[in-house]
């Protein structure tokens, strides 16, 4: 078990089919693209960039679309939680299941749906939102017993409603008290305010602007006709029936969420279409013939033919050889037996060995066995983990990494049973074993 010989290859094909190839190496999947815009020499002899065709943007703007009614319906989706979402599992499809899947979803009619239904609810909650701040604003005069619109009626007096700091109080009521025909009162306060009502007659205004202004007085305009206590009572009545029919458009969102497993399919394959498309940018062109290099794994070789043919129709050049072992360039790919596959992420982890080197990882896997069953070396978290796991991969649904994660743990827990009886531990010694040896005393 070793990293899988590759071979580099060289295609020439023509522009016009170069979104039919792309598509049917996509369902190859094992193929990796050298990205030759960055090479320099190639440019000089004259090849031109791959320019991403207008397309793309066409795409980005679906998955705009699509996103956004994920992100709305997920809100109200009831998904499976704990062991039932674990059977149950996330369903794994291959592009060309995802592609005839996807095909068959109209999301545009759901889109356009949930994008005025989800308008409708954010214009009302807006107006929720505004009468809210309404009530904050009156709240705060609810002693005002005289209607709101009364209060520009006087003919031969003024009326100041409005806020100063706390701590301006004794100093406007100082001030103030030389008026004769001034009126001043607190209405209500808060941490830092007074909302204080000033009635003055008309020979006394300015004397009482001037007054105010110099005592940080910040004048407030009261919207309403009948009395602040009355408006408020209106205001939540009207925000009661607001509230009412943005429940009916939930009400109405909630119906469409059950079609959010689909739109996460269109999702996923609208994500590969555009991985599909971009990926030309790796490419150089003359005027009609795209130049396309990368590589295939070697015994893969014939089957990337065959897809190369099938796509082209026979019009192409391909030339294909081994990888050099010094190419710097060549993309690693391990293969493993599926005990050591479950170790690969240690190896990975650090860094993937070079084309030209040995694979370490089923040298690791043995040392990591012995060397975790030394430092956890218990039988009962052993058996924890041996029934856990075991449970997990007979039982759960679950991908290819999950498998070799789990498979990676029951594997760790024959070393920690057979450690905990070297050392006779169980549970931390909640039971008392008999023990081949024992670490506390006998050490080097």
């Amino acid at each position: 078990m070793a990293i899988v010989k590759m071979s580099n290859f060289s295609l020439f094909a023509f522009d016009s089919e170069r979104e039919n190839l792309l598509h049917e190496l996509q369902k190859f999947k094992y193929v990796h693209f050298l990205d030759l815009d960055e090479d320099e020499s190639l440019k000089d002899e004259g090849l031109q960039s791959v320019e991403v065709p207008e397309s793309v943007v066409a795409i980005e703007e679906e998955i705009i679309k699509v996103k956004y009614c994920i992100d709305l319906l997920s809100k109200y989706y009831t998904k499976d939680s704990g062991i039932k979402a674990m059977k149950k599992g996330k369903e794994n499809l291959s592009f060309v299941e995802l592609e005839s899947r996807a095909s068959k979803i109209d999301y545009h009619g759901f889109y356009n749906k949930l994008k005025e239904l989800d308008t409708k609810k954010e214009t009302l909650n807006q107006e929720v939102t505004k009468l809210n701040t309404s009530i904050d604003e009156l709240s705060h005069w609810i002693k005002l017993d005289t209607p709101i619109k009364d209060l520009s009626l006087f003919e031969q007096s003024h009326i100041f409603l409005g806020t100063i700091p706390k701590k301006l109080k004794l100093k406007v009521q100082s001030e103030l008290a030389v008026t004769e025909l001034t009126y001043f009162e607190i209405i209500s306060e808060d941490k830092d305010n007074l909302y204080v009502a000033v009635l003055t007659y008309r020979s006394e205004e300015e004397t009482v602007k001037d007054i105010l202004r110099n005592n940080s007085f910040s004048v407030l305009k009261l919207i309403g006709e009948d009395t602040p206590e009355r408006e408020i009572a209106q205001l939540n009545d009207r925000i009661k029936e607001l509230e009412g029919e943005i429940s009916e458009y939930e009400k109405e969102i909630i119906g469409l969420s059950d079609n959010l497993p689909d739109l996460e399919i269109v999702y996923d394959y609208l994500i590969n279409e555009k991985l599909r498309i971009i990926s030309s940018e790796n490419f150089l062109m003359t005027e009609s013939v795209n130049i396309i290099r990368g590589y295939v794994p070697t015994d893969m070789a014939g089957e990337f033919t065959e897809t190369v043919k099938a796509a082209l129709d026979n019009v192409y050049y391909l030339e294909i050889k081994e990888a050099d072992n010094d190419d710097p360039n060549v993309p690693i790919l391990l293969k493993n037996s599926k005990f050591a596959q479950s170790f690969e992420s240690l190896t990975s982890m650090y860094a993937l060995p070079k084309y030209n080197e040995v694979d370490p990882t089923p040298f690791l896997a043995p040392f990591y066995l012995i060397f975790f069953g030394m430092m956890l070396a218990d039988i009962g978290y052993g058996l924890a983990l041996l029934i856990g796991t075991t449970v997990a991969l007979k039982l759960f649904n679950l991908s290819e990494n999950q498998k070799n994660f789990m498979r990676f743990f029951n594997y760790l827990s024959y070393p920690t049973i057979v450690w905990g009886l070297i050392y006779g531990s169980f549970l931390g010694g909640i039971i008392p074993l008999p023990a081949l040896i024992d670490p506390s005393t006998e050490y080097f």
